[in-house]
């Protein structure tokens, strides 16, 4: 029997994460990465170049508890970008949108990845951020 080919074959995603790919990217400083972590285990984490986000994870235990934002805020802080962006995967959209990003173009497919392109500007982040009332 054979199996299905997204088995067979390594996704480039797959290669992306592989643990010497990602050590290489931080050695030549391609990539920065960010975790946040309770007392025992990684929750969350983020790898990031300048501007743009190669990954986002948050433990589905802590969804809802603003690791996301923290971990976008503190690549923020490090690389002080104008904007962000990413290639969201269908399932990750309706988070960006929730943390202020906009799709920048259709649904895509690239290399067997599926993808949204998203933006997210710090000027409008920094006006919301500012315009907040406090009592």
């Amino acid at each position: 029997m054979r199996l299905p080919t997204i088995l067979t074959t390594k996704s480039e995603f797959m290669r992306f994460i592989e643990p010497k790919t990602v050590q290489k990217m931080l050695s030549d400083n391609i990539m920065r990465m960010w975790a946040c972590e309770n007392s025992s285990n990684i929750i969350g984490v983020i790898g990031a170049r300048s501007n743009h986000i190669y990954l986002l994870f948050v433990n589905g235990n802590y969804h809802r508890k603003g690791i996301a934002r923290q971990l976008l805020n503190m690549m923020i802080e490090h690389f002080n970008p104008s904007f962000v962006t990413v290639n969201s995967s269908p399932y990750a959209v309706e988070i960006y949108h929730k943390l202020g990003f906009i799709d920048t173009d259709k649904e895509k497919i690239v290399n067997g990845i599926r993808f949204v392109p998203m933006k997210f500007s710090i000027q409008s982040y920094a006006v919301r951020a500012t315009s907040v009332k406090t009592t």
